[in-house]
Parts: C-alpha cells; sequence; structure tokens
C-alpha cells in the first residue's frame, strides 16, 4: 500500500501504468482532483479517498480506468455514483464503493500512516 496523507491533487499520468506494484493507494482528506490518465494501464484493486466533503474530481472515465474499488466516507457514496465520470464507471458495474467507517483503512496513526 502507498500512502500520501498530505497531497491536494495529483498531477497527470502520475500512477500511470504501474498498476501491480500496489496492493491500494491511501489519499489523504486534502485532495480534491485526480490528473488525466491518472490510472491507466495500471490494474489498481484498491483507492482509498479520506476527503470528508464533496466528490474528488476525476477529469475523465479513463482518469479511473483501472481502479475497481475505492473506499470513501459512508455520507459520499451515493455523490460518487452520481459525479461525473465517476458514475460513467459506476453504471458500467466497473466499480464498487465501500464505506471507510469499519473497513481495514478507517484508522490512520498520528503521523498518517494507516494502521496495518
Amino acid at each position: 500500500t502507498i500512502a500520501l496523507p498530505s497531497i491536494t491533487s495529483l498531477a497527470n499520468q502520475v500512477f500511470r501504468g504501474t498498476g501491480g506494484y500496489w496492493d491500494a493507494i491511501d489519499l489523504g482528506p486534502g485532495l480534491t482532483a485526480i490528473g488525466s490518465d491518472q490510472f491507466y494501464q495500471g490494474t489498481f484493486q484498491k483507492l482509498i479517498l479520506r476527503r470528508t466533503s464533496g466528490v474528488v474530481t476525476a477529469p475523465s472515465a479513463d482518469s479511473i480506468k483501472y481502479i475497481y474499488n475505492v473506499w470513501v466516507p459512508s455520507a459520499l457514496i451515493a455523490s460518487y455514483q452520481t459525479a461525473t465520470n465517476w458514475a460513467t464507471r459506476y453504471n458500467a458495474g466497473t466499480i464498487t464503493f465501500h464505506a471507510i467507517e469499519g473497513s481495514e483503512y478507517e484508522h490512520y496513526y498520528a503521523d498518517g500512516t494507516p494502521i496495518t
């Protein structure tokens, strides 16, 4: 798992083609946007989005094309299911949203590292 607890945005293609190297990508509560072709040509099974208000924007469905499971605060699941580009993959049945509360990804150490 890679954890980036302090970022606010991801530039284009940061994780392009690196799928299979990471079990999960855990992104901090300050993240507001994912760049284009972010996870393209990867096979990331898990994405953890800790932002507690509003949806992390994705510029296209291809930005999140190879993400299959996403953990978000339960209050935001419906928002992600209908959000631009997230909805495309959700409605195609290729992405599943999970509640972060009560999951293995819920807690953090004080320094921001996930508890495993």
